[in-house]
């Protein structure tokens, strides 16, 4: 996951934001969600992540549990990948 993604409760960009990473950190994605679209200008997409979030660059060290990011936030080859169960 990338630096300075913020992590919501949602699947929304009006969800409440939970936190934001400092750098860039482990994603352990349980599953996606479609929701708010977004185009940052290099990626677009519908999709949603949820998960938990290790950001060891926040001191101390964070972990971020049932939080949701921007599929344009996560390093997938796809958005949703294959095999991956929705939320």
């Amino acid at each position: 996951m990338d630096g300075g993604s913020n992590l919501r409760s949602g699947p929304h960009l009006n969800s409440h934001v939970l936190g934001t990473t400092k750098g860039k950190s482990s994603f352990a994605v349980d599953c996606y969600k479609r929701g708010d679209y977004y185009n940052d200008g290099k990626h677009h997409t519908n999709v949603w992540y949820r998960g938990v979030v290790i950001d060891t660059h926040d001191h101390p060290e964070h972990a971020y549990y049932g939080v949701y990011s921007w599929g344009g936030n996560v390093n997938t080859p796809h958005d949703p990948p294959a095999g991956l169960s929705k939320c």
